[in-house]
């Protein structure tokens, strides 16, 4: 078979979705997306191993489950700021997606949305965003300095499980719960400063961080469950 590989599309200014698996496992490098175009479906470029460049328009409010997993080459993404939803698995291993522009208006995003994208380094969450599920930056081994948005009240299970660079952690006013494993692993946090708010802190939420050498327990806090801090210089 000698045919080229598809490496970009002209898509229709009439278009308002794309389909579920549409261009799965093709090899696009570029993607020049229509204003107009509010749906990407679920998977619907996921495996685009070599997708270098990604064009958003304005337009754009729905970003579904896996949409662009294991889009290994996307180095930058600009996202549209009325933006409302990035489903689970969205941008599983990117592994080259080192910045990203939030939506401003961002309401949801999804479990496992950033999961092993290692070439991330700082992450800012939009002030729309009411909590972080769980895995969402799991393994994002190069991670360093997280702003959790003021309005997060719950931190998901093994949200920063591995971050192992992860050194700085902003938690807001508005934070009540930490789940568990939340920040497993992250043997880059010398200290962190949990919001006296807080009322609850999960199993093994700092399990081997173990350079973790300043924390503090609010006040507030009705349920502190076992392991906690296990694994640590305390």
């Amino acid at each position: 078979d000698h045919r080229k590989p598809i490496r970009s599309i002209s898509f229709p200014s009439s278009l308002r979705e794309i389909q579920a698996f549409a261009f799965r496992y093709t090899q696009l490098q570029t993607l020049n997306l229509p204003e107009g175009l509010e749906i990407i479906g679920e998977g619907a470029f996921s495996y685009n191993y070599d997708l270098k460049e990604i064009s958003c328009p304005q337009s754009l409010k729905v970003i579904e489950d896996e949409a662009f997993n294991q889009c290994h080459e996307l180095c930058s993404l600009e996202l549209p700021r009325d933006m409302t939803l990035i489903g689970a698995h969205a941008f599983v291993n990117c592994i080259n997606l080192m910045t990203i522009r939030m939506p401003e208006r961002l309401g949801y995003l999804g479990p496992y949305a950033f999961w092993g994208d290692t070439a991330l380094n700082t992450f800012t969450l939009p002030s729309g965003i009411k909590s972080i599920e769980d895995y969402t930056f799991a393994y994002c081994n190069n991670l360093e300095e997280v702003t959790v948005s003021e309005g997060v009240d719950y931190i998901g299970e093994h949200a920063f499980h591995d971050c192992h660079n992860l050194s700085k952690v902003h938690l807001p006013n508005s934070l009540r719960e930490l789940g568990r494993y939340s920040f497993l692993f992250c043997s880059g946090l010398e200290s962190i400063h949990i919001p006296e708010g807080v009322v609850s802190i999960g199993d093994a939420a700092f399990d081997w961080c173990d350079n973790l050498r300043d924390i503090n327990i609010p006040k507030g806090v009705t349920e502190f469950t076992k392991h906690v801090i296990a694994h640590t210089d305390f």
